[in-house]
Order: C-alpha cells, then structure tokens, then sequence
C-alpha cells in the first residue's frame, strides 16, 4: 500500500523542522523538508544538466546544487541540495524527476507537489506508512483534498517569540508583517476537520515524549524513542554535504534557551501591537494577550 502523506505546516521560526525531523526519525515515516520546487523550475533542462558528465564527479550534493545554480539559476540549484535531505542520490534524483519531464514552466501548485511527494516516496524504506514534506497554504490544501489517509501536523508557537526570532534572524524586519503572517498560517490549522493536529511548540519544546506521543497515535504510528533522540539520529535534515540555518539548534535536541526571549527581545510596544493583532487567535492557543504575560498552557485542539 502507498505510504499515506503528511504534512508539517507553520510559520517561520514555530518548530517546523524539528517537528519534521522528529517525525523523520520514527521507522514507519519518512520525511523531506523544503522539498517543493520552485515554480520556474525547468524540469527537463534540469534532467539534462544531472546527467552532464561534471556532475557525476562532484561532490553531492552541495557542489552538484552549485553547479545547477550556475546552469540554471539559484533557486533550481537550491533544490537540489535540499532533495539530498528527503535521502536522493544525483542518480535518484534523475529517476525520480523523469516522469515530470514534460511538465510546463512555470510549474503549477498540483505539479510542484506531485514532483516533491515523488522524490520523498521514491526513497522511503521497506514498512514506511507515512511519508511526507513541508507544505502550507494551497499546497496544503490540495495535498489534503486528494487522499482521505493524509495528514498535517501544525506548529503553533507565541506570535511575539515568532517576530522576535524573525527579527533576530533577519529572515523580517517588520513586526506587523510577522504578525500577519502567523495569523494567515493559523488558516492551516482549520484546513481539514479531523485530519489536521496543532501542536504548541511551548508544549513540545517542554515535554517532547508526550507531544510526541500524542501525535504519533493519532497518526495511529506506534511510539517509538527515536523522536525523542532525533538529533541522534541519521534524519535527512542533518545529513552530510550541506548546512541547515538551525543546524547548530537542531543538533542539541529538544534545547531551546530562547523559547521566552521575546520577554528581553521586543520593545513593550511592540509585544502590545503584536497581541492586538493576534489578540483573539492568541486566546485560542492559550497566549496571554499582555504585553508581558506569562506564557500559559493550552491545548490547540
């Protein structure tokens, strides 16, 4: 039977990856990350280019994707690195990509997550059940639509920790911008009743074994102390040949000495306007609205 998808959504900077790699490190599941290709990616030019007779000599899969981006530019050649962490090879990627070959440019939504649920599938083990990637918004959507056995795990972090590490990272420099973006990726959460679970990031950060637990039997995945010990692990995520922006992070685990910085990090004034405008969506996920209220538990469900 063909591994039924799953999904990881949120904003930048809620747990996205470690939830991904937590989840990679269980038997029965296989993960990508960043896995769906850009929209201008040219498919058949990028078959060709694999097959060039450099590739087969260079290092993969950072002087590969470094060679891409110089054929056809960096987003083409930034995807490549990141199949490597779905567990591709230059030759697999090749296999898998062949069917997509005749596909237009610009790729539409249905293309791009056909083309990254096939990578990830292509290189799942014998007895996987689950197998999935990074996906929000549109994509989300139609890759819940299309199997009643698909899933999507949700991460849920305070918004005011969420501006504060934009802003920290340089990934955003507006506030009100970052507000508003977590408030449109709380949409994912309500994409399909019964099929999508939000965890608090707070809560899995806090106690990893019961989060963990919870959202492996409603998968209905038996618990396994791998997730726990993903950094451990041999997740694709951490895989040799490239970095990952949060590699020193996720290589210390569950470990996040910055889970309430937002206390020191944000100005007043900018914690008050971040609650007015997540104020009533905060509420729901169990986040006081002041400006220096203590984080207090809730369950998203």
């Amino acid at each position: 039977m063909t591994p039924a998808p799953l999904y990881v959504a949120g904003v930048s900077r809620s747990g996205t990856t470690v939830m991904a790699a937590a989840l990679d490190a269980h038997p029965a599941i296989h993960m990508g990350y960043e896995l769906i290709p850009p929209a201008d990616l040219n498919v058949a030019a990028l078959t060709e280019a694999l097959a060039a007779p450099e590739m087969a000599t260079a290092a993969w899969p950072r002087k590969v994707g470094n060679l891409v981006a110089a054929k056809l530019g960096s987003h083409t050649g930034q995807f490549v690195k990141r199949t490597a962490r779905a567990g591709a090879t230059l030759e697999s990627l090749r296999d898998a990509l062949r069917p997509h070959r005749s596909a237009a440019t610009p790729l539409g939504i249905a293309e791009r997550l056909d083309i990254a649920g096939d990578i990830v599938a292509a290189h799942a083990a014998e007895g996987v059940t689950h197998t999935g990637h990074k996906a929000q918004g549109p994509y989300l959507r139609l890759g819940l639509s299309r199997r009643d056995d698909a899933r999507a795990v949700v991460m849920i972090r305070d918004p005011r920790a969420v501006v504060a590490s934009q802003l920290r990272t340089g990934m955003a420099a507006d506030p009100d911008v970052v507000a508003r973006r977590w408030l449109s990726a709380l949409d994912d959460a309500d994409a399909a009743e019964g099929r999508v679970r939000a965890v608090r990031y707070e809560d899995l950060v806090a106690d990893p074994e019961r989060a963990l637990r919870d959202v492996l039997d409603w998968l209905g995945v038996p618990f396994s102390a791998v997730v726990v010990d993903f950094h451990r692990q041999p997740v694709g995520v951490l895989v040799d040949g490239q970095r990952h922006a949060n590699d020193a992070m996720l290589r210390r685990g569950f470990v996040d000495d910055r889970v309430a910085s937002w206390h020191e990090e944000l100005t007043d004034e900018q914690a008050v306007a971040i609650s007015r405008t997540c104020g009533g969506a905060m509420a729901r996920f169990g986040y006081g609205p002041n400006a220096r209220n203590r984080q207090t538990t809730g369950d998203p469900r």
